[in-house]
């Protein structure tokens, strides 16, 4: 009697279980859909109004920052060579 008991028990709270995975969330999820992606490019403007400001930019010339592009560019097509190793500094940390 004892093991139908338990067989029934566990039956019952399996089913309950499955039952209680299959139950709907989405609204909840739904009604916050794309609430982080505004948030995040909220926190990531500095300044908003950015766009209304016509005063030129101060900084570097047109042809130096013309010449700094070129060269950002350049080191990915060509990049810097590893620093030589020396064979004295074995079992010390390279900090990599």
């Amino acid at each position: 009697m004892m093991n139908n008991l338990s067989t029934r028990l566990a039956l019952i709270s399996t089913v309950a279980l499955l039952a209680a995975g299959c139950a709907q969330r989405a609204p909840r999820l739904e009604s916050q859909m794309g609430q982080s992606l505004n948030m995040l490019r909220a926190q990531q403007t500095v300044n908003p109004q950015a766009s209304n400001n016509t005063d030129p930019v101060a900084g570097m010339d047109a042809r130096s920052a013309q010449i700094a592009n070129d060269r950002y560019e350049q080191s990915f097509k060509t990049p810097a060579a590893p620093p030589p190793r020396n064979a004295f500094t074995i079992g010390i940390s390279s900090g990599r």
